[in-house]
């Protein structure tokens, strides 16, 4: 089928955890979520699942997705100018295109797009593609402007960036489509030569670039990525950008093991407890015990 999906992630959360704590951070988070799943349900679309501090949307229309995008900035936006509720800050990627719904779960070419154009949007950000622009055909749709032209790793086509301009979007003022010429970030005009690393595992991913130059991995439901091996930590790991490298901090209690890629000429698997590694070219990163079976994430950095 051809739908549009729509990922919206909390800002931070693993930071408002430190800060406010366990208990009053969860209960942020889960309002946030509260509030996401009603817009979305609002706008006719269908909440897929929820990913710890983040809601995966699929919507039939691309404008129903582009609007309930702007409505869930708008929402935390408000949420900040109430004394009584601690502001929440909010990335949205959108992507359209052909989908597999099927368990419950949602997946295809449109689902990887969206979840990766969600890693490169900042908070308070909402990313899309001209596809999904192009899609919504004659439809009244929030002011947008053109961002980068990049390239995803895996698709022979780049991908065209927009940005939606959620901030009091007025749905008679039609589609303002402006060119960003030098006030365009650099960062988003990324091309093979400035430094990324994308980790995956079992279909989700994350880059970590200089927009988004550090995520942490563990059980902790606020963790950037999730994992559920009892052997992995709440806190396991950080994966961080300093300069144009990227550093492996393990904050674990049984150990993170790096492995490189198996054709390479190094094959010695680097075991860190509490200790950093830098991370290089291709490998497999496997948390709390390095078993043959046991699970673990393909890590590759470009650039």
């Amino acid at each position: 089928m051809s739908a549009s999906i729509l990922f919206s992630d909390v800002s931070g959360s693993t930071r408002m955890y430190e800060v406010q704590g366990d208990v009053a951070a969860q209960r942020m988070i889960d309002r946030a979520l509260h509030e996401m799943s009603r817009i979305v349900a609002n706008k006719s679309g269908r909440v897929i699942k929820t990913l710890g501090d983040e809601v995966m949307a699929l919507f039939s229309d691309p404008g129903d997705a582009l609007w309930a995008a702007c409505d869930m900035q708008q929402a935390m936006h408000e949420r900040g100018n109430r004394p009584s509720l601690l502001p929440v800050s909010l990335h949205i990627g959108i992507h359209s295109g052909a989908v597999i719904v099927e368990g419950g779960d949602a997946f295809g070419d449109a689902v990887n797009i969206a979840a990766r154009i969600t890693s490169l949007a900042k908070p308070e950000q909402i990313l899309t593609t001209a596809e999904t622009i192009k899609a919504a055909g004659s439809r009244t749709l929030p002011n947008f402007r053109r961002l980068a032209t990049i390239p995803l790793r895996g698709r022979e086509a780049p991908v065209e960036l927009r940005e939606i301009l959620w901030t009091n979007p007025d749905p008679d003022a039609g589609i303002d489509e402006l060119t960003v010429l030098e006030g365009m970030p650099s960062s988003l005009a990324r091309t093979a030569d400035v430094p990324a690393l994308t980790l995956s595992s079992r279909g989700n991913s994350l880059e970590v670039s200089r927009l988004r130059p550090r995520i942490a991995i563990g059980r902790d439901p606020a963790s950037d990525l999730v994992v559920s091996d009892p052997l992995a930590s709440r806190t396991h790991a950080v994966i961080e950008m300093r300069g144009d490298k990227f550093i492996l901090i393990d904050q674990s209690s049984n150990g993170t093991y790096v492995t490189p890629r198996l054709d390479t000429a190094t094959k010695t698997t680097i075991s860190l407890r509490r200790e950093e590694c830098i991370l290089s070219g291709e490998g497999r990163i496997r948390l709390g015990h390095n078993k043959p079976d046991s699970p673990w994430f393909v890590a590759y950095v470009t650039g």
